[in-house]
């Protein structure tokens, strides 16, 4: 009987558990589960983006978007498109626009979880006044790696002039 009893006791407990996992999306890898920083690692940058030549930000959710995005950016002779499990993970593209001058860049400074969106800060960077830059037309792009998420993604951008001695 004390068998018994154990075993209810523990087959009770195992079922909430799973109900709590369940109605909570703790189990769930789309849903965030607290808010708050979220880690990503920068894929590719550079300084020519190819057919993108407005600031423009992508969400790349599938191998097939990836590969137009790719193409896209490098055309046919671009470096292999990395590796990325898109059932857990998506990629973010964020583009600077064209510029008549060197001296410009992109990178995304963090992605943040809140309870309503996913809030990427994008930092813009120019050159100042006193820096000598190629006279070369850039249009500076990053890619990212992140957790995939069922949020909507907002973003706030930030402008860096950066001085040159």
């Amino acid at each position: 009987m004390r068998d018994a009893i154990i075993i209810a006791v523990v087959c009770v407990a195992a079922v909430a558990a799973g109900a709590w996992l369940f109605f909570t999306n703790a189990g769930n890898p789309l849903t965030p589960s607290s808010n708050g920083p979220v880690a990503f690692t920068v894929v590719i940058e550079g300084e020519q983006s190819g057919g993108v030549t407005e600031r423009k930000n992508y969400r790349v959710k599938s191998l097939e978007d990836v590969d137009e995005l790719w193409r896209f950016v490098f055309g046919t002779s671009g470096p292999a498109i990395p590796p990325v499990d898109f059932s857990t993970e998506e990629l973010l593209a964020v583009f600077d626009g064209t510029h008549s001058s060197g001296g410009y860049r992109i990178d995304v400074l963090s992605v943040e979880d809140t309870a309503s969106a996913r809030i990427i800060t994008i930092k813009h960077v120019e050159p100042g006044a006193s820096c000598i830059t190629t006279s070369a037309i850039t249009s500076p792009f990053q890619i990212v790696q992140l957790p995939k998420t069922t949020l909507p993604i907002t973003r706030e951008d930030v402008t860096e002039v950066r001085e040159c001695e």
